[in-house]
């Protein structure tokens, strides 16, 4: 595989720069009531020269989003690495996401709503591409570890392995932007610890999928 050259390199910097600016400024400022302008200037290059990489706002956005979902993948790949059994590696994968939105709340909020944007704004963008080609992606892989787990009774369901996978993101990711929006009052309200109450709503969750073959496992 041939190196970038020093132009291609030099280019791959300055995206990744004019990418790490929109994070703050869109964290700080909500997606709505960001400007490109703001970016420009937090990026230190004109809006032309942001332009230049992406076509907008909205592009901007998923390229952050798509940075965001890399860094949850790269936490769950790592919590996954020990797991040996379907439903160890279901766990293994909602405690690595659990993880991320404990060291990143901020940003686990934007990747969370990138649905509701996706959704306002209906216009195809190049980096709304990629980010739907690793959701997909994301999405086969969680959809394989309930196959698997299936097949080796660590896991009981009636419903089949897509399903599964889209109730148990939808739940855990639902409760995690719940709890990053209102958590720690409603923690504090109640008299709970944060922590324990997380992974015991997370527990309640996932106990439904237990198999039998998990007591062995």
């Amino acid at each position: 595989m041939n190196e970038p050259s020093r132009k291609e390199r030099e280019r791959l910097v300055r995206e990744q720069a004019i990418i790490d600016a929109a994070e703050r400024v869109f964290c700080e400022r909500g997606f709505e009531e960001a400007s490109m302008d703001e970016i420009a200037l937090a990026s230190e290059f004109t809006k032309r020269t942001v332009y230049q990489y992406f076509t907008g706002k909205e592009d901007l956005y998923f390229a952050v989003v798509l940075k965001g979902f890399r860094l949850i993948d790269a936490f769950m790949r790592e919590y996954i690495k020990s797991a040996r059994t379907g439903f160890d590696k279901l766990e293994a994968l909602m405690t690595g996401l659990y993880r991320f939105y404990r060291a990143n709340p901020e940003i686990f909020l934007l990747v969370s709503r990138w649905s509701y944007v996706k959704r306002k704004f209906a216009l195809a963008t190049p980096e709304r591409s990629r980010l739907e080609a690793f959701n997909v992606d994301l999405s086969r892989r969680i959809e394989s570890i309930f196959t698997e787990g299936l097949a080796d009774g660590t896991i009981e369901s009636n419903l089949s392995p897509v399903e599964n996978a889209c109730s148990v993101v939808y739940l855990v990711m639902g409760f995690m932007t719940n709890l990053a929006l209102t958590g720690e009052s409603f923690v504090k309200f109640h008299n709970l610890e944060l922590e324990r109450f997380s992974i015991n709503t997370i527990n309640l969750i996932l106990t439904p999928f237990r198999g039998k073959g998990t007591l062995h496992s």
